[in-house]
This record gives C-alpha cells, structure tokens and sequence, in this order.
C-alpha cells in the first residue's frame, strides 16, 4: 500500500496549516511512556525507534516504553470505531488494558499512534481523517475515564517507494486539528 496523490497533498496541508507538527522531545515524559500503536511490522520498528531516539537525545539512557500494538492501534480505542468487530467489547477491554497499564507501570503519559497507509484502516474504509478523528475520539475516551493522564496524539507516515523507505511520525495537536476540520466541513 502506497500514499496516494490526494493523502500526500492533504498531509502537506495539515503540516502548513499546523495541526501535524515535527515531533519536539520536550514531550516526553521522563519516567516513560505508554505506547499505544498498531503492531505493523513494516512500521512499528519505526515508530519505536523514533521513541527511543527521542529519549536518548533528551539526554535520558534508557526509554521506558510500555506496549500496547493492537492491529489498527489508537483506532481500536474507539467505541463503535469502523476497525472494532460490531457488538464486541474491544473498545472498552482495550482502554481497560491502557488504564491498567498507567496503574501498574506508573506512567502517566499515553502516545497514541495511527499510522498511513494502514491496511487495518483500509479494511475498514477509514481515511486519514476519519483516522485522525478517531485518535482524536481515542484521547478523549481515555480521559473520560482518567482526567489526569497526560495523552498525546501522533500520526507516522510511511512516505516510501522501493527504493525509498522514508517514515516520519508527527505530533498532532488535537485543538488545531478539531478546529481545521470544523472550518473544512463548513465548506
């Protein structure tokens, strides 16, 4: 699965319009983070790299990084989410299985993560802004339940061809992003 013409002209946009930012490592949480992400195995390494990357050049030696790689990631944290298998509890065990993390681990920061092109996304006929929404409707379920938890939003573009395997992950600024998309949708 490749970008196409449509997602990469979108994804610009939201970049000059702000709402997709370059990755700051003052975001981090020292004493670590809950990552919650798709498992993809051509993109998750990338996205865990860069985690790790980021700690490392925050000064800090060891990242601790709490897993949560469901199929499909932050879009499995949505109830009635197009990814979620109708009348099945996924949504709720899975937000469980986060919040039972933060208790365990003491880690109070959560990175959710959607990636594109995304087969799990594809399969259920979710864009990039249908994605976008629902891990913007992802942070918001799992502060319902934990006001206090610090929850970040980001979004990894695989921009690669064969012979270019270029990956980003960008920070998503839920504010910009709800605002962009009530002006968009007024059009």
């Amino acid at each position: 699965m490749r970008l196409t013409e449509g997602e990469l002209k979108l994804i610009t946009q939201l970049r000059q319009d702000g709402v997709l930012e370059n990755v700051n490592n003052h975001r981090l949480d020292p004493k670590g983070v809950i990552l919650v992400a798709c498992g993809d195995c051509d993109r998750f390494p990338d996205i865990y790299r860069h985690k790790r990357r980021s700690y490392r050049q925050a000064g800090k030696r060891h990242a601790r990084l709490h897993l949560h790689c469901w199929n499909g990631g932050a879009l499995r944290l949505v109830p009635g989410s197009p990814a979620n298998k109708p009348g099945r509890s996924t949504a709720v065990d899975f937000q469980e299985d986060v919040l039972e993390s933060e208790r365990i681990k003491r880690l109070h920061t959560v990175a959710l993560y959607v990636h594109r092109p995304c087969a799990k996304a594809a399969n259920s006929k979710m864009g990039l802004l249908q994605q976008m929404l629902m891990l913007y409707g992802a942070k918001r379920e799992l502060k319902k339940k934990n006001n206090k938890l610090h929850v970040a939003c980001f979004v990894h573009i695989d921009y690669g061809t064969r012979r270019n395997k270029r990956q980003k992950s960008y920070f998503m600024s839920c504010t910009k992003f709800i605002s962009w998309y009530a002006l968009r949708a007024d059009r």
